[in-house]
Order: structure tokens, then C-alpha cells, then sequence
């Protein structure tokens, strides 16, 4: 693969990655899936950077590298926040239950939220 197509792969791999971002932020699941499916046929075409390309090729990828780790972290953080919420709404949606003393019981939460039993 000659330098500027392999330039050209990579500023392309970057603005994949960055499109990525906005559509995590926006959580625009469709656009997402499309861009994901672009960057799995770029990076599958994509060979490793031999040791005598330039240093503008290696730049550029060490920017594409930092980019996709903040990408994952953004993914992982949000899923994470996404599973506290859950677990915390499972606790919150169980019905009060009453013992032979007419005292409340604290049962654990249905987890109708998290069957989709709603």
C-alpha cells in the first residue's frame, strides 16, 4: 500500500472515529450501527504501518489510537451509568409488602423495569 492511500485510509479511519463520538453523544443507535460497519471494512483493509512510513503517518495514528480510547471510555462510561440507573429503579419498583403486624416489609425490588415487564 503506497503512502497517500494509506494517508487517505487513515484521515478517513479519523473522521469515522469522530463520527462515532457524535453519535454516541446524539444516541443515534442507526447512525451508529452504519458508522461501525464502515470502520470494521476500513480497519479490515487496513495493514499495520511498516517501520519506513513517515512521521506524519505515525502521528496521524497515534491521534486515531488516542481518539478510539476516548471513544471506548465514553462507551463504557455511558453503559456503566446505564446499569446504576437500572439497578437503582429495580430496587425502587417493589410493592410494599406487610407483615402479620401490619408493619412494613422491605423486600428487594421486583425488577420489573429490568424484565420489561412494565
Amino acid at each position: 500500500m503506497n503512502t497517500t492511500s494509506l494517508r487517505t485510509r487513515l484521515l478517513k479511519l479519523h473522521e469515522l472515529i469522530l463520527r462515532e463520538r457524535s453519535c454516541c453523544k446524539a444516541v443515534d443507535l442507526t447512525g451508529l450501527q452504519e458508522v461501525l460497519t464502515e470502520k470494521e471494512q476500513l480497519l479490515s483493509d487496513l495493514e499495520p504501518l511498516e517501520p519506513v512510513a513517515g512521521v506524519e503517518l505515525r502521528e496521524l495514528a497515534a491521534k486515531i489510537k488516542n481518539e478510539n480510547r476516548r471513544n471506548a471510555y465514553l462507551i463504557w462510561a455511558t453503559l456503566r451509568f446505564i446499569r446504576e440507573n437500572m439497578e437503582f429503579f429495580g430496587r425502587q419498583s417493589g410493592q410494599p409488602s406487610y407483615g402479620a403486624g401490619g408493619r412494613m416489609i422491605q423486600n428487594g425490588g421486583s425488577g420489573l423495569v429490568l424484565s420489561g415487564r412494565i
